[in-house]
């Protein structure tokens, strides 16, 4: 009988806030910028490409609404 493990980001939910985290931990480059490649290496290490690709479009939506909600003055913070 074979027993099959639990994928570390299986659940996007929780790759995404993985993602979020690792991206949090990377000093940011030039212009405040995130490279991408700092984050592809820590989370395709346990993470398949279906699971980082699910997790990086729910982080990046979850990110974008944060960004849009948050407002100064009337205005959105960008």
């Amino acid at each position: 009988m074979k027993f099959v493990t639990n994928r570390p980001y299986s659940d996007p939910e929780r790759a995404a806030r993985r993602f979020v985290e690792i991206a949090n931990s990377v000093d940011a480059g030039q212009d405040r910028r995130i490279y991408i490649e700092l984050i592809n290496g820590p989370f395709r290490e346990k993470g398949t490409p279906d699971e980082y690709k699910a997790s990086l479009d729910l982080a990046i939506e979850l990110v974008c609404k944060l960004v849009t909600s948050v407002h100064v003055g009337g205005r959105p913070a960008l």
